[in-house]
């Protein structure tokens, strides 16, 4: 690994929580990661790449973090894998795409009218998907439901994102639902009738 010069680091800042690493420009991140974690520098329990940026988290970085942190880990790719057999058990690799939050997110905002998107109402559809997830869903190493089931996750999404909407004065399609659990099967329905009219097909 080629020694990184100190001008390639702007700063490494710590918290109780957190360690932000800010780079001058052209430095290879995955190399900052490795040598600090070689170092001890750091010892990170969660990685999250959101640059968009592939091989940042390298073999050594992987490496370094396991041997600190037991060998365990909670693994999600924004892009698909396929399972994964270790030590005779099948693992499925999660996806964390936002394709699972965002329609039943838009969908939940628009169709009752909400003036805003809330921080509140982003953790209720948070919330809402990881209620989708099952022990069988667990036992198998996943972390997110099937995203073959995202129109039902999207209804479900919805409804949470809904019913936030309207508690938080938010939702302007009045009057306000009596029973805001009868929300998901409206939403659930919406949602088939809208892609129903939605889906094209075409023919050779």
């Amino acid at each position: 690994m080629q020694k990184l010069k100190p001008v390639d680091i702007g700063y490494i800042s710590h918290s109780s929580l957190t360690v932000t690493i800010v780079l001058q420009a052209g430095t290879d991140i995955a190399e900052l990661i490795a040598l600090e974690m070689s170092k001890q520098a750091i010892k990170p329990t969660a990685l999250i790449g959101t640059s968009g940026v592939g091989k940042t988290f390298t073999k050594e970085v992987v490496e370094a973090m396991s041997a600190f942190n037991e060998g365990r880990a909670i693994f999600a790719s924004g892009s698909p894998f396929d399972p994964v057999e270790f030590n005779g058990k099948c693992f499925m690799p999660g996806l964390a795409n936002n394709a699972y939050i965002f329609p039943g997110l838009g969908f939940g905002s628009v169709i009752f009218g909400a003036i805003r998107v809330h921080d509140e109402m982003l953790l209720a559809a948070s919330e809402a998907l990881a209620g989708q997830v099952t022990r069988e869903h667990y036992d198998k190493g996943m972390i997110y439901p099937p995203l073959a089931n995202i129109r039902k996750i999207s209804a479900h999404i919805a409804a949470n994102v809904a019913a936030k909407a309207y508690e938080l004065g938010l939702a302007t399609r009045l009057p306000r639902p009596a029973d805001l659990s009868m929300l998901k099967a409206a939403c659930s329905l919406q949602i088939t009738e809208v892609t129903a009219e939605a889906v094209w097909f075409f023919t050779l």
